[in-house]
């Protein structure tokens, strides 16, 4: 009989070989490395397509927007992965010619269409379907060509998001802030901050945690959404009901942010969830209830 050892000793090069035989299964060695596009190329404008939602990132001046949504900032990182991602592709390997194995290869209903412009026009027409025999490759076949190729790179990862809207409900310094004050069931709390220590203003005797409070002000400075919420009825619920909780954060040189927080069931799903609007804005955030359970704790400390 084997030993428990051995048994894992044996699954382990199982896994090794099966790994080894992906990677080698790609026939890179035959193909001529040819770039999917030339480099520093300077996009100006993205457009994907998934089914029937086409999203248009456009580039004003040093930064990024979602022109199909208004000109809504975008996420500027997400943008800078599309970039990275796609610029020196080479190693392309023709796997097939034959148009009846689009669907074969992801290319049909479920490929991402994808346009890429600059300052000269169109200069890349292709859809990205399945990913590959082995990790990090992906199909790929040009428009008005039949051609698959296989690149050497994951495409399907680069383009996965369905939301390229910036959800960053703030986006402060964590060193500027220097108080925030919340409103929560009555209550209404003040925290400073003093010689970098953290205190509730009407109690400085307390000795609070800093750590636990470094963390959740770090949180706030850098405050992003689950997702930006475009169902009307929702946003009317929202709008509708009391808050559960105001939030003002304080900031050297910039003023306050006043954050309105309201706990609301989805009609649909009857699913309770946290929502989040900044003053003076019309963005509607949805955010992970751990979020909310974090910047709680500034009222709950007090009673600790």
């Amino acid at each position: 009989m084997f030993s428990k050892k051995t048994y894992i000793l044996i699954t382990l090069l199982i896994i090794l070989w099966g790994v080894v035989f992906l990677v080698k299964k790609t026939p890179w060695k035959s193909s001529e490395e040819k770039f999917l596009l030339p480099k520093n190329i300077n996009l100006n404008k993205i457009e994907i397509e998934k089914k029937d939602k086409t999203i248009i990132l456009k580039k004003r001046e040093d930064f990024w927007v979602v022109s199909s949504l208004g000109d809504f900032l975008a996420d500027q990182e997400a943008v800078k992965r599309i970039e990275r991602g796609i610029e020196g592709i080479k190693k392309m390997v023709l796997v097939s010619e034959n148009p009846q194995k689009s669907v074969v290869y992801g290319l049909a209903d479920e490929g991402i269409k994808i346009k890429l412009y600059n300052n000269k026009g169109l200069v890349a027409d292709f859809i990205v379907g399945k990913r590959g025999p082995s990790l990090g490759t992906t199909y790929i076949k040009f428009n008005q060509d039949e051609k698959v190729y296989l690149v050497e790179k994951d495409l399907r990862e680069i383009f996965s998001l369905s939301d390229y809207r910036d959800k960053k409900v703030l986006n402060l310094e964590e060193k500027n802030i220097y108080k925030i004050n919340l409103k929560y069931l009555g209550k209404n709390i003040v925290w400073e901050k003093e010689n970098e220590q953290w205190k509730i203003a009407s109690f400085p005797q307390f000795n609070i945690e800093q750590e636990t409070i470094k963390g959740i002000v770090s949180l706030i400075s850098r405050f992003t959404a689950e997702s930006i919420v475009d169902n009307n009825k929702i946003r009317e619920k929202v709008d509708s009901d009391d808050l559960d909780l105001i939030l003002t954060v304080f900031v050297k040189g910039g003023g306050e942010k006043k954050l309105f927080f309201n706990l609301v069931k989805d009609p649909k799903s009857g699913v309770e969830n946290y929502y989040v609007k900044l003053e003076g804005k019309d963005t509607l955030y949805k955010i992970f209830k751990n979020q909310f359970k974090e910047i709680k704790k500034l009222v709950d400390l007090k009673n600790a």
